[in-house]
Formats: C-alpha cells, structure tokens, sequence
C-alpha cells in the first residue's frame, strides 16, 4: 500500500509511506498497532513476563561481544525520514540495554544466547564469516529489519 500526505500547516512539503503487509487466510485483520484510536490490545497475545519466565543466563563476556552502535537503515529508517537510525546496546550491571535513536535504553531479555527480547520485538544478534558480531536483526510484528555494527 502506498499513502501520501500532506498538510502544509505542518510539514515543508508532502511525504509518501510504502506499508507492505502479509495475507494470513482464516485470522482476524489487525490494524497497525499506535497509541492513538487503539483498537489492537484485545487481539494480541503474551506479554513481557511471559518472556522473562523463559530467560537464560547468558554469560556476560558473550554479552559483552555485543555492545556497539548499529545503523538501521533501509524502509524504517526512511519512514522515520533518516537515513540510519542508531541503535545503542550497552551491558549494564551484567544485562544488555537497548536505545533507539536518542530514547532511554530498555533492558533486554536473553531468551537464547543469541535472541533477546524485552522492547515489544526480538533481536538477533549475528556474525561474520569469521564469527564477529557485526550485525543484528529487529523483529517486528511489521518485519525483519538488520543494523549493521558501526
């Protein structure tokens, strides 16, 4: 789907959005999840302690490897009218945090070695062919979007 908008009152000029989707015969249609005209909350399922009880140590020289800044690029960066959007992930009193952009960094649930969750997605955290980190993936009920590591 692609959406226009405009309104001179507040932005310089008009701006476009491409929001794709995927059909999921025999489901209820969900609209796009936003605080404003919630209509979402009864439909979804689970919550964050669901995760927290199914938590791993994981210890921390391996979280360690993790910390960094990773750029975000692509549709949801460009959405967001940037170019990157900068993900901080710091290890904080042996957990990791996460922060978008300028915002609070959230702590993390380590539900594998690799996956953490805890900030309403999953995070997958990634190596190169010589197993550095150098990249994680965002999962998000909108898709799976990669940062690499700056």
């Amino acid at each position: 789907m692609d959406m226009e908008f405009s309104d001179p009152a507040i932005y310089q000029r008009a701006g476009t959005l491409a929001v794709s989707g995927t059909y999921s015969a025999d489901t209820d249609l969900l609209e796009y999840v936003c605080a404003e005209n919630e209509k979402d909350r009864t439909h979804l399922v689970g919550k964050n302690s669901d995760d927290a009880k199914k938590a791993v140590k994981v210890a921390p020289e391996i979280l360690a490897k993790y910390t960094g800044t990773y750029l975000l690029g692509g549709d949801i960066a460009k959405q967001l009218g940037a170019e990157f959007i900068p993900l901080t992930v710091a290890l904080e009193d042996g957990a990791l945090k996460l922060g978008f952009a300028d915002s609070e960094k959230e702590p993390m649930i380590s539900l594998s070695e690799v996956t953490f969750t805890g900030f309403g997605g999953y995070i997958d955290f990634g190596k190169n062919e010589k197993g550095v980190v150098d990249h994680l993936v965002v999962r998000l009920a909108e898709g799976d979007y990669r940062a690499n590591k700056k």
